[in-house]
């Protein structure tokens, strides 16, 4: 049984019959990007929010439906949110209540536990939203005018349709406060995951962590996604022992790589995907996959030249 090498958590096998497996770059390898087709329903505005683990009442805060997640932000202005409900991920009870005698459909109970309930404020009709995760105690309280409650629910709704979840993945709950990371299942990044994408990597061995202190960063490897013309994705990285390499991310997960890694992020990126800068992106691999990496840590101490540019 081939095994992972442990120095530096590189996922190479120790056969070395196999190496041709991955220096193997053919002359008809064809890269191929396309731009997916997102969730149709999107919606932005203000909400009063409220956690049932947080001692603090209602905060207002920016959120954004968009691609089947639901993101929040402390203000319109923020780059980064402050939380995500992924739709497709979470499994949640629905139920909707429009006034004391709205009938409850059955097809709201299939991932989230949406209720709407109707109160007077200063003569301003206003409705909250309660969202319940299925298997916790959190609840997420939505507050806002009517309309725009009732509109959030039924864009809710709409985006979870479509959704065939039959088990829930076991790492969403593995942190406390799960709703804080913005995660997505392997099938969704098998999905999306395209040409130019870039992937990091988290490991425990010891010298990945000195790596990690020594660049202050929270990663310690990096690759990049291709995707060729049969839809199959491929990941280009350079190790140690081994040089530019291009692995196929299906023998990546059939060896269970993934495993060496306590966190893996994917980092979508935007660029020109002409096909002319494809076959440019395709000639620059040629000529680099197989050559040798040698960076290590010690360069990172070497003492540096004491030579000027003047």
């Amino acid at each position: 049984m081939e095994t992972t090498a442990k120095d530096g958590c590189n996922h190479v096998m120790q056969n070395d019959e196999n190496k041709q497996e991955y220096l193997d770059f053919s002359d008809d390898f064809v890269f191929f990007s396309t731009c997916h087709n997102f969730s149709p329903y999107h919606k932005e505005g203000y909400l009063e929010k409220r956690c049932s683990t947080s001692w603090c009442g209602y905060s207002r805060r920016w959120f954004l439906l968009k691609n089947k997640k639901l993101y929040y932000f402390k203000s319109k202005e923020s780059l980064r949110p402050s939380g995500v409900l992924d739709l497709e991920l979470i499994h949640m009870d629905i139920n909707y209540e429009h006034g004391i005698k709205r009938k409850r459909s059955g097809e709201d109970c299939f991932l989230y536990c949406i209720e709407s309930r109707i109160y007077n404020n200063d003569n301003k009709k206003e409705s909250l939203l309660i969202l319940t995760p299925r298997n916790t105690d959190l609840r997420f309280y939505l507050r806002g005018e009517d309309a725009e409650i009732y509109e959030w629910y039924n864009l809710l709704n709409s985006s979870m349709t479509s959704n065939k979840i039959i088990s829930q993945p076991n790492f969403i709950f593995s942190e406390s406060n799960f709703w804080k990371i913005d995660r997505i299942s392997v099938d969704v990044f098998e999905s999306i995951a395209d040409t130019g994408d870039i992937v990091l990597f988290r490991s425990n061995v010891a010298s990945a962590k000195l790596q990690r202190i020594i660049t202050r960063g929270e990663y310690d490897h990096i690759g990049m996604i291709l995707r060729n013309d049969k839809n199959g994705i491929f990941l280009l990285e350079a190790l140690s022992n081994m040089g530019i390499i291009l692995t196929p991310w299906e023998l990546f997960r059939k060896n269970r790589w993934n495993e060496a890694y306590t966190r893996i992020a994917l980092r979508r990126l935007t660029w020109d995907n002409s096909e002319e800068n494809l076959k440019k992106l395709l000639h620059f691999l040629k000529n680099t996959i197989g050559k040798k990496y040698n960076l290590k840590i010690i360069n990172f101490l070497a003492p540096k030249s004491g030579a000027s540019y003047f």
